[in-house]
Formats: structure tokens, sequence, C-alpha cells
């Protein structure tokens, strides 16, 4: 059976509860979300909000999903063309650079950072393994460091802009591939 489309009254709580997210933290980014702030900025209750999310965690990863699955496409497009690394990552930037308060959840100092889930297709992570000559394990390490590493760094350029898009871009792409010449 295909999956119902969804209540239009669900679809105005769900977005006035984004909406709601978003202005709390551009108020106050230090302050954690909570369900009792939101439901009271939404003008709902606690139930009605518990019927649409399992708690503040997931409706901020709703909220920032969008942003990662632009950033899974742009990588998954351009994964094996180094010569296009660049633009990519300045694409990248200029994603969060026009998504403020979502930017605020991955890269600020705030007690309500979501992780971004970055989807990989399996066939392009064959195709990198076998270009770089690296194993299972090898890969798996190398892109927990890349990510970690390549968050920070974005943390780094969104937190404190001393380094413009093109700057940051071209540091990020001299690290990726100085590790990948390791191999």
């Amino acid at each position: 059976m295909g999956q119902r489309k969804e209540d239009c009254r669900t679809t105005y709580t769900k977005k006035a509860l984004k909406d709601a997210c978003k202005e709390l933290i551009r108020e106050h980014p230090e302050r954690k979300l909570t369900v009792k702030n939101l439901c009271a900025r939404v003008g709902i209750n606690r139930a009605t909000f518990y019927l649409h999310y399992d708690g503040v965690g997931a409706l901020l990863q709703e909220l920032v999903q969008p942003l990662g699955d632009q950033i899974s496409n742009l990588l998954l497009e351009n994964s094996l063309q180094t010569e296009k690394a660049p633009e990519v990552t300045g694409k990248i930037l200029k994603l969060l650079e026009t998504n403020p308060e979502v930017s605020e959840l991955l890269m600020g100092d705030t007690p309500n950072r979501v992780e971004l889930d970055v989807r990989w297709d399996p066939s392009q992570i064959q195709a990198w393994k076998e270009l770089h000559h690296v194993t299972d394990e090898e890969l798996s390490w190398f892109t927990d460091y890349l990510m970690g590493g390549c968050m920070a760094l974005m943390r780094r350029w969104y937190r404190d802009g001393t380094l413009g898009e093109n700057e940051t871009s071209e540091f990020l792409q001299r690290i990726i591939y100085g590790g990948l010449g390791a191999f």
C-alpha cells in the first residue's frame, strides 16, 4: 500500500514548529530548545508535538535534512571529478551561508547542534576505492577523518568569518587532496 498524503493540518503544524524552531535559534542560539518552549511559541500542547515528532532531536533532524540532501547530491554528482572540487566546496559554503538558522544548528556553538547525515552512493564508493587503492577499513577511517576535519574547518569559517568563501574552499581542497596523496 502507498504512503498516505499528509493532512493539511499536519503540514501546517510541522511548518509552524520548524518556523518556531528557527525563530528561537535566531533569538537565543545559546539556549537548548525544549518541547515546552516550542509548544508555547506555536500555541499547541505537548501531545500534539509528540503526535508529529519523537522529540526535539527529530524535529531538528527534519529541519536540517533538506540541506543535508542538497550537500549529499553535490558531493555525489561530483565525487570523482577532482577538477570540480573547489567549485563544489564553494557551493556547499554558499548553501550554509544562505541558510543561517540551519547553519547555526550544524556549525554554531549551540547546545542544539545536529550532525549532518551525508549519504554516499555505494557505486561511487567502489569507484573511489579503486581510484585511490584503499581498503574498506582505510576508506572508513579516511572518510571519518575527512568529514570531521572538514566540518571543524567549516564551523570555524562560519564562526570566525576570517577567510572568505574562496580561500576556505581552496584550503579545504589542499588538505583533502594532500591527504589523498598518501594513497
